[in-house]
């Protein structure tokens, strides 16, 4: 049985990926992605839901226990430039701090997004660079710590977040951490482009055959 770290696996995204992995018979070590009080009370009540499930642990920096393993990050970047410095400290602390990695996925937006104050959802927005700056972002602390392999996976995060999206993303991600790789790239999942659309190449070209149905 496979343990796969979410960091922010009780975040909106985070939380659907994380139930459909479990449900999919997998462990998973949540990471709090919270950076708000209101985002740490909304991941006290996403734990009492998962927590029920014995394959579920959730921790704020138990980082010793991520070595060695696939690691999702799932909770990437927030709109409001207060609390988005105050994630991507999260997030280069955690990838300072936690070394080596099995994997690492950076799951990033497919289309400009912007939050929605009760940080249930995100909407899509013409012209935000938030996805894409918090992209430049992590390949830059990659390039600090000396990281050369990873993959940055670009969906469709309201997709992402829906029961049906989330089961099929869960067994793409699994795909990934199985497919043989190495150096920084960047791929992309659209389940209502179709399997043979342009979008989807980057991932039927990367995963392993077996799981080419799941596009």
């Amino acid at each position: 049985m496979q343990e796969t770290v979410v960091f922010g696996g009780l975040s909106p995204a985070g939380f659907s990926l994380s139930e459909a992995l479990l449900n999919a018979g997998n462990q998973v070590l949540s990471i709090s992605s919270a950076v708000s009080k209101k985002e740490k009370e909304k991941e006290e009540n996403n734990e009492l839901y998962l927590g029920r499930n014995a394959l579920f642990h959730h921790v704020h920096e138990a980082f010793d226990q991520c070595e060695g393993k696939p690691l999702i990050f799932a909770d990437t970047f927030r709109i409001d430039p207060k609390y988005n410095r105050a994630l991507q400290e999260k997030l280069t602390l955690f990838l300072k701090t936690v070394q080596p990695f099995k994997r690492l996925i950076f799951i990033s937006s497919i289309e400009p997004v912007q939050e929605r104050n009760d940080y249930s959802k995100l909407q899509p927005v013409a012209g935000s660079k938030a996805a894409d700056d918090t992209e430049a972002f992590f390949i830059q602390v990659l390039k600090e710590i000396g990281q050369n392999d990873a993959l940055i996976f670009r969906t469709d995060l309201n997709e992402l977040m829906a029961t049906k999206g989330s089961e099929s993303a869960a067994g793409l991600f699994l795909g990934l951490i199985e497919a043989k790789h190495d150096g920084l790239d960047v791929v992309a999942y659209s389940s209502k482009a179709g399997a043979d659309a342009p979008v989807n190449s980057g991932m039927r070209h990367l995963l392993p055959p077996s799981y080419h149905k799941l596009l």
